[in-house]
């Protein structure tokens, strides 16, 4: 569980300050676009913390930004 967020920092390639948006793992793929591949990662992250630390990966919270 995240418990807090340290202050935002400008990115170290860019400068920019960007805005963080906290949402349901399954809704990752669709947020970043990233395809096929990021599905898959975000299906094997979620067996990961279901079966190593028992951690359901449901959803928890609707999405939003936390700035």
């Amino acid at each position: 569980m995240i418990e807090g967020f340290r202050s935002r920092c400008p990115d170290a390639d860019s400068g920019r300050l960007l805005r963080r948006l906290m949402c349901p793992l399954a809704d990752v793929p669709a947020v970043l676009g990233w395809g096929e591949i990021m599905e898959a990662q975000a299906a094997l992250a979620a067996r990961t913390v279901q079966i190593l630390w028992r951690i359901p990966a449901g959803t928890p919270r609707p999405a939003g930004y936390v700035d």
